[in-house]
């Protein structure tokens, strides 16, 4: 593997920040699908059952929601240091295939649910492109 795809085991890279080596955020849980849903191009026809159904074609965006822990205190510096870091688009590749990436960023606030031993677990929602890229094959 090269030194650019290397990924901390269960951890993440959101644009070429290690969130492992970073904040040590490790990764609980990944909510993903198959494919991305298709944009329905329908149109309801006056006193007709059902709709008149064009044919859909074009992908809306997917939602990535990586359940994340860190087991280490937090401030409110690294509350900020982390909203900071997370605060654009950018590629995020998963520990279990890193030489494919989404792109996307977060929309919406995360919660930090504090931990009760230290530490806190966060899920991170990111709004993304609706496909997975990578390098692209050919035979």
């Amino acid at each position: 593997m090269s030194e650019e795809s290397y990924i901390t085991y269960n951890s993440f890279k959101f644009g070429n920040l290690d969130m492992w080596d970073e904040w040590e955020l490790r990764v609980l849980d990944v909510v993903d699908y198959l494919k991305p849903r298709l944009r329905p191009k329908k149109k309801q026809i006056p006193e007709r059952d059902g709709s008149y159904d064009f044919g859909a074609e074009y992908y809306d965006e997917r939602v990535l929601s990586l359940k994340c822990i860190r087991m280490s205190d937090i401030t409110r510096h690294f509350q900020h240091e982390l909203a900071y870091a997370l605060a654009e688009k950018r590629q995020i590749r998963l520990y279990d295939d890193p030489t494919k990436y989404y792109v996307g960023r977060i929309y919406s606030e995360p919660e930090l649910m504090p931990i009760r031993n230290g530490g806190l677990q966060v899920t991170l929602e990111f709004t993304c492109e609706p496909f997975l890229r990578g390098l692209a094959v050919t035979e």
